[in-house]
C-alpha cells in the first residue's frame, strides 16, 4: 500500500470539529493505552502522560514500521530502539523522529511526499 497522508490511516477514531480533537477509539488507536491511564475526569484522575506518550509512540512506529520500505514517506521517518539492563531488568525505549521541513513567513510546514 502506497504512503497515505490520511490521518485517520494512522490513528482511528480521529476526528475535529474546528475546535475539539476527538479520538474515539482510543485503545484501537494506541493499543499500548488502556483508558484507565487516558482518564482526565472525576476528582482524581488516573491519567498519566508518560504512559499516553509511550503508546502514542508505539502506535505510531508500528504502523511506520508495518510499511514495506518503497512506501514509506521520504520527508519524515520514525525509528525505535531497545536496551536491557543487565542487573536491573529495566528496559529503556527510545523513539526518535526526523522531519523535512520547510520554513516559510508564519511558519514551519513539513514537506510534501513527491
Amino acid at each position: 500500500m502506497a504512503y497515505s497522508k490520511e490521518i485517520l490511516d494512522w490513528i482511528p477514531g480521529w476526528s475535529e470539529d474546528g475546535t475539539d480533537i476527538t479520538i474515539a477509539a482510543l485503545t484501537t488507536a494506541f493499543p499500548e493505552m488502556t483508558a484507565v491511564e487516558a482518564d482526565t475526569e472525576g476528582e482524581t484522575p488516573t491519567g498519566d502522560i508518560a504512559e499516553v506518550w509511550f503508546a502514542m509512540c508505539h502506535a505510531m512506529h508500528e504502523k511506520w514500521a508495518a510499511q514495506a520500505t518503497a512506501d514509506k514517506p521520504s520527508n519524515w521517518t520514525l525509528s525505535k530502539s531497545s536496551s536491557t539492563n543487565s542487573t536491573t531488568g529495566k528496559v529503556k525505549v527510545t523513539f526518535s523522529a526526523q522531519f523535512t521541513t520547510t520554513v516559510a513567513v508564519g511558519g514551519q510546514t513539513v514537506d510534501d511526499e513527491t
